[in-house]
């Protein structure tokens, strides 16, 4: 069976992940198509019924379970800024799932890092570097501007500055 879990852990609840019940122990699963496996408490949220392909379910969990929500209240922080110029953050190795989540969520997409590149996405990484250049909207340049002045690291001021004074030539 294909689930939908959130696992229980320490009390608190954890947000859901997509999985494969049962797991080779008793009262254990495997992470989503995978052959890592895990025996922590869970809770069923959401069960597919057989017969629908793995990219439908992918999409259907990401658009239903995974919305990242833009923040408001810029802080250091890795994360995608979008052409509209909203931020979404992440940690720094956690470019590649926030992009599938919201290339699934925006364009029907699986294609994550791809598609949102190709859209005009730029990736901030935890320093300040700003990947897939060239910014392509004055929001974008709105929102690096706000990134800048809420960090206080030199690096990711230096980082962020170039990138912005590149970006002013771009437009």
């Amino acid at each position: 069976m294909i689930a939908v879990i959130r696992v229980l852990r320490r009390g608190g609840k954890e947000p859901e992940a997509l999985v494969t019940i049962p797991g080779p122990r008793e009262n254990s699963f495997y992470w989503w198509f995978g052959p890592s496996w895990n025996t922590e408490p869970y809770e069923i949220v959401y069960t597919y019924p057989g017969g629908i392909d793995e990219d439908a379910i992918t999409l259907h969990f990401y658009k239903t379970f995974g919305v990242p929500v833009p923040v408001s209240l810029y802080t250091q922080s890795a994360g995608w800024i979008a052409p509209d110029g909203k931020w979404f953050t992440c940690r720094g190795w956690e470019h590649d799932s926030l992009a599938k989540n919201l290339a699934a969520i925006h364009y029907d997409s699986l294609s994550g890092v791809l598609k949102l590149e190709e859209m005009g996405w730029l990736r901030v990484y935890d320093d300040g570097l700003v990947a897939n250049r060239p910014v392509r909207t004055q929001a974008q340049l709105d929102t690096l501007h706000d990134l800048l002045l809420c960090g206080e690291d030199a690096e990711w001021q230096h980082n962020l500055d170039t990138a912005i004074e590149l970006a002013k030539e771009e437009l």
